[in-house]
């Protein structure tokens, strides 16, 4: 966060050094560990991953902080969300969420929404 970065990711190739990684704050990616999950999504959930790794105009991801104290507090059901936006996560104190319409939101809760470019930056404005 100091050089204005979120998150560094690293690709590591040898396991064995992933802890370290973890330790500095770094977020670790090893091909060896990670493959039998991309593999398990694209058994499991072909659409999915498609969808998520398309490289034509489509869907995108973004992470929004819940910044705006009329957000935090509030259950996602009745923020009125646009039907064509998609809450992927809630990662809170570090811990990844599966959210629901009852998932109440906190400041700092950091949610990954999948949706158009146009949704997502209308979103952001106004949870950030």
């Amino acid at each position: 966060a100091a050089l204005g970065f979120k998150r560094v990711i690293a690709l590591v190739n040898r396991p064995a050094g992933i802890p370290e990684f973890r330790a500095a704050g770094i977020m670790p990616f090893s091909p060896p560990l990670h493959q039998t999950a991309l593999l398990s999504v694209m058994a499991r959930n072909p659409e999915l991953y498609t969808l998520l790794t398309s490289p034509k105009e489509g869907p995108h991801t973004r992470e929004i902080i819940i910044g705006n104290p009329l957000v935090a507090g509030r259950l996602i059901r009745d923020l009125g969300i646009a039907g064509d936006l998609l809450i992927l996560s809630v990662v809170r104190d570090g811990q990844a969420l599966v959210p629901s319409g009852n998932t109440r939101l906190q400041a700092g809760d950091m949610l990954t929404v999948l949706g158009g470019l146009a949704e997502l930056r209308k979103l952001a404005d106004s949870f950030e």
